[in-house]
């Protein structure tokens, strides 16, 4: 997570807000796979972007895209609640 996040503006590559690199729990931050490794996606960086571990754990393994078209309204809801 370290190399990602030195690599990378702490910004959700998901929802677009910023990631408090401190933070825990939903707020906080994790690492993304562009394409899951359930779908053949490497670990290798340019296949890793920042998230917020809640956008990242409701996308699961499904296109981004589609994670998009069903989720984005909920969770800027939902991020705009973050302390």
């Amino acid at each position: 997570m370290e190399l990602v996040y030195a690599t990378y503006e702490p910004v959700c590559h998901l929802c677009g807000k910023w990631i408090d690199v401190e933070a825990t729990g939903n707020y906080g931050p994790s690492v993304d796979h562009l394409v899951a490794r359930s779908h053949g996606g490497s670990d290798e960086l340019s296949n890793l972007k920042p998230a917020h571990f809640l956008c990242n754990s409701t996308r699961q393994n499904r296109p981004i895209e589609e994670w998009r078209a069903t989720n984005t309204n909920e969770l800027e809801w939902l991020i705009s609640l973050a302390p």
